[in-house]
């Protein structure tokens, strides 16, 4: 891996030493300094490092002053940057797990060189959530479950099996389920049958979908975004009771879940005649 590696001038020895720790692991490390103990401005070297990271030049970052606070905030001010100041191993560890940085940093005179080199060994060894899978429609109902949680209205639109089926459209919704909560992904709520992350891997996720989007204001057209996941068009019901589901679409009628899952045609949501076998007496719509 190649790494990218940047300080002011309080952190010389500290980075020295994480360098040639790193270096004896077998990584590349590029140094973009400073390497003198005359005062410097810190922002200088974690943007430098930052630009690295964003220009494919590094792989990933590592970044100390102080406190490691300042020299983060100056990295963070590049757009692409997830840079995240840990002062023990486990933060580091659940911030590329939960929240994919791509910078961690810390500081000389908050810890010493040996935490210092834990915390760089848990985080270069850590592993995104989402990268954990190859599978394509666990990624899907990944991501599904990742919208419906920004969504955060469970009375309408719960994390159940049923409503992330709809969601992600995979073909075999309990499997793909099965396989998430086996590798400590997610897993299913006692409470209320719901499927919530496990490692609360949702942050990165969000960001992303939002990035994409480009939603504003924290509006969205969530039927959109989720098509454009799981390459499946339909439509989300809400929950009016445990036995029916009805949409804005359907003028006319509360519709079984079952039936909801077996449309196949376009029509049955355009057509404003009632279908048999509904409940047909006029509702308007919700």
């Amino acid at each position: 891996m190649k790494i990218g590696i940047g300080n002011d001038h309080v952190a010389v020895e500290m980075k020295n030493e994480i360098k040639a720790y790193l270096e004896e692991k077998g990584h590349e490390v590029v140094d973009f300094g400073t390497n003198s103990s005359e005062r410097c401005n810190y922002p200088v070297y974690g943007e430098a490092v930052a630009n690295a990271i964003v220009n494919g030049e590094v792989d990933c970052g590592v970044l100390i002053c102080g406190t490691g606070v300042g020299i983060s905030l100056s990295a963070n001010k590049v757009n692409g940057i997830r840079a995240c100041v840990c002062s023990e191993p486990y933060s580091a560890r659940l911030s590329k797990q939960h929240n994919n940085t791509n910078i961690i940093a810390f500081g000389a005179r908050v810890i010493g060189i040996e935490l210092a080199k834990m915390i760089v060994d848990e985080w270069l060894n850590a592993e995104y959530a989402l990268s954990q899978t190859s599978d394509s429609n666990q990624k899907k109902m990944l991501k599904c479950l990742a919208v419906i949680n920004i969504v955060n209205k469970p009375d309408e639109l719960p994390a159940d099996e049923q409503d992330l089926y709809m969601a992600a459209g995979v073909p075999d919704p309990e499997a793909t389920l099965a396989g998430l909560c086996a590798k400590g992904l997610i897993y299913k709520k006692g409470s209320n049958n719901c499927y919530v992350f496990k490692t609360r891997a949702t942050s990165e996720l969000k960001t992303e979908i939002k990035k994409r989007m480009n939603v504003k204001s924290g509006k969205a057209n969530f039927n959109k975004v989720l098509s454009l996941v799981s390459d499946t068009q339909y439509i989300l019901p809400k929950h009016y009771n445990m036995d029916f589901t009805m949409t804005r679409y359907f003028r006319y009628e509360y519709m079984s879940v079952e039936e909801f899952l077996s449309i196949n045609d376009l029509n049955v949501v355009l057509d404003d005649t009632p279908e048999s076998g509904g409940d047909s007496r006029p509702r308007g719509r919700s």
